[in-house]
């Protein structure tokens, strides 16, 4: 995939995960492509749990910070249970999370381990 096919509007980050690119790969066979926008070069990947449920995992490689943001849909009105969904998808527990947008932190925690 490349930054031409990447569905609008999925740019709303609401969590980082502790994971970086290489440990989704081999953890969860996800694929990430390379690209660059205004910001800075990044790796990105696209993450369809159904054909209502997509996301972006984005790691922005000039960040000093380590881990993976996850995206969804600016207009997404049900956040807190796409992340649900997200986490037991990929089995994902609370210590796997590095930060949660304030606004939906309360709803989306993962199960502790």
């Amino acid at each position: 995939m490349s930054k031409e096919e990447w569905p609008s509007g999925l740019t709303m980050a609401v969590a980082k995960l502790c994971l970086e690119p290489d440990q989704l790969t081999s953890q969860f066979g996800i694929q990430f492509f390379e690209d660059q926008d205004d910001l800075d070069e990044f790796r990105a990947a696209l993450v369809r749990v159904d054909e209502r449920h997509e996301y972006a995992l984005v790691r922005y490689l000039g960040s000093p910070d380590p881990g993976t943001e996850v995206w969804v849909r600016e207009d997404c009105s049900d956040v807190a249970p796409r992340l649900r969904l997200l986490w037991d998808t990929l089995s994902v527990s609370a210590d796997s999370i590095s930060w949660l947008h304030p606004q939906f932190e309360p709803e989306t925690k993962a199960p502790a381990t």
